[in-house]
């Protein structure tokens, strides 16, 4: 389960480097933006967290939906609680769009694209 919270926790404790996306079971370009996320990954050759945040579904529906279009995920979560607060403590200038995608750094720094990151996000990232 991911709450507002769990953000909080993840920003100041979670895995380095890490990717999450922020999805719905709606979306139709996130799971080619997680793809192009785990291309990159693997093609850098790193340990890296890629993680899906499904913010519409919860318990064995959103399992069966990160099974289903993002193969590879290393963790998914099933968002439960006030999307408006999640997006607040993920970023106050979210739109209320997906996907939304956080790369944290290994150096602590983080980077956010409404859609998909482009080449020079993904290199300051992973460099």
């Amino acid at each position: 389960m991911f709450d507002a919270g769990t953000w909080t926790r993840l920003v100041e404790k979670g895995p380095r480097p890490a990717a999450y996306l922020f999805t719905t079971t709606s979306c139709t370009t996130c799971p080619e933006v997680f793809e192009q996320l785990r291309r990159f990954v693997m093609d850098a050759h790193r340990p890296v967290e890629l993680a899906a945040v499904v913010m519409d579904v919860e318990g064995v529906r959103a399992v069966e939906h990160g099974a289903r279009h993002y193969l590879g995920l290393t963790r998914l979560y099933a968002f439960h609680g006030d999307g408006d607060a999640l997006r607040r403590s993920v970023h106050p200038k979210w739109p209320d769009a997906a996907p939304y995608v956080v790369l944290l750094g290994r150096d602590g720094s983080v980077q956010r694209s409404a859609g998909a990151p482009d080449a020079a996000m993904l290199k300051k990232w992973l460099p």
